[in-house]
């Protein structure tokens, strides 16, 4: 009654919802993506290029969906968040500790952005070095939506959430393993360029 006393009904409600859980789909369909490309996953079957355009398009649409959210919580009047609740983590009474947890999600995401966006400034070597804390993000952002959203209790999404994680977790173990298939080859081509090193003739004198 509070809500439509302010114009709000329940259409919006379901709308930030909806575009809380777009939000987090895109974003771990963003994070998967990223490790997936980390690990040359498709490298045979598609080219690395169209799967970086995915990815990047799918990030920007994770930012649309959560711009949409921010505002519509702002606007919704059932639980009333203000400014200062949407922006600081642990302001609101309404469970503190998962609100803040999507809140710093939200943060580490622009720093990610960010970062994107001031790669040739920064270098690549910073911009990788940061660019995993999306990876954060997604993490918070799960325990935002199983905590303190109104699909939490929810069986699908909890099913969805342990999907996201073993699939992470799979991505991490094969980035693992190409990381040091990586290292053992390096090291193999550092043994060989040592051993094709000409010898330098020895110098003879006259007797």
């Amino acid at each position: 009654q509070d809500g439509m006393r302010f114009g709000v009904g329940p259409t919006l409600w379901y709308l930030l919802r909806a575009s809380g859980l777009a939000a987090l789909t895109a974003l771990a369909a963003a994070v998967l993506i990223g490790l997936a490309l980390r690990v040359r996953l498709w490298k045979e079957r598609l080219e690395r290029w169209r799967v970086y355009d995915i990815h990047l398009t799918i990030s920007v649409l994770t930012g649309v969906f959560l711009a949409t959210h921010l505002l519509l919580v702002f606007l919704d009047r059932i639980v009333p968040f203000s400014l200062a609740d949407i922006l600081i983590p642990l302001h609101d009474s309404y469970q503190p500790i998962w609100v803040a947890a999507g809140i710093l999600g939200f943060y580490l995401l622009l720093i990610v952005w960010g970062s994107s966006l001031i790669r040739s400034k920064i270098g690549y070597s910073l911009w990788r070095q940061l660019h995993p804390l999306a990876l954060v993000a997604l993490g918070l952002a799960m325990l935002h939506a199983l905590f303190a959203g109104t699909d939490g209790p929810r069986l699908w999404l909890r099913i969805a959430l342990v999907v996201i994680v073993l699939a992470v977790v799979w991505l991490m173990e094969r980035w693992k393993r190409v990381k040091s298939f990586e290292e053992m080859q390096r090291r193999r081509s550092g043994r060989q360029q040592q051993t094709k090193r000409p010898i330098a003739p020895q110098a003879t004198y006259p007797s």
